[in-house]
């Protein structure tokens, strides 16, 4: 039962969120559409981030996106990233670890609920 408790506590903790782009432009019928909008309202945002919490240490993530639509299924952006590590060896010792990052990325948009995403 003491160990469950902890498992428990460490599944309701964790956190994710998943930001999703403008459904909006999936309601065009012809791609040629996307000219008549502004630059914001060919941009999107988005990304995730999750956290998890425990005695044996900790992790945070936060890695948001931000996207151009070049077209109505081809989109191009770049993504940014923060992770933090924190290792409790014992109560006298422990390791933390920041990490940051970033890329470039597209996304080929294959159908209304699945597309490709490539990242370097």
């Amino acid at each position: 039962m003491k160990k469950l408790i902890p498992i428990l506590l460490l599944l309701s903790v964790f956190t994710e969120i998943n930001a999703q782009r403008d459904s909006s432009l999936n309601n065009r019928k012809k791609e040629n559409d996307l000219s008549e909008l502004s630059f914001i309202e060919r941009c999107y945002a988005g990304g995730n981030g999750g956290a998890y919490f425990s005695t044996g240490g900790a992790y945070i993530d936060i890695s948001p996106i931000m996207g151009y639509n070049l077209t109505e299924h081809f989109s191009v952006g770049i993504s940014t990233t923060y992770k933090y590590f924190r290792y409790n060896y014992s109560p006298s010792m422990s390791n933390s670890s920041h990490v940051f990052g970033g890329g470039a990325f597209t996304r080929l948009l294959l159908f209304d609920f699945l597309f490709a995403h490539a990242e370097i």
